[in-house]
């Protein structure tokens, strides 16, 4: 598997225009990474799966106060609230 940081650097791409996930608990370290490496991201939308055993809801609450610590704000929760969409504030 690739990272995403890696599939920019292959295709030359500095930014990504609209990234929706829904990768069955591998968004948290998707998120990570876009934490880590500061990657430029339109509008950001991401369902969560809190409700795995091995995956507690603090986690999903860790996730999107870090992507809100690097300048996301929620722009929409949807009525279940694992689906969260943000975009870049800046």
């Amino acid at each position: 598997m690739k990272s995403l940081p890696t599939i920019m650097a292959e295709l030359g791409h500095g930014r990504i225009d609209v990234l929706k996930m829904d990768i069955e608990g591998g968004e948290y370290g998707v998120v990570e990474l876009i934490v880590r490496h500061g990657i430029p991201i339109g509008p950001l939308l991401v369902e969560f799966h809190p409700c795995h055993k091995t995956i507690p809801m603090a986690r999903t609450v860790e996730a999107v106060n870090r992507l809100r610590g690097i300048g996301f704000k929620v722009f929409s929760i949807s009525g279940r609230t694992y689906e969260i969409s943000l975009i870049h504030a800046g």
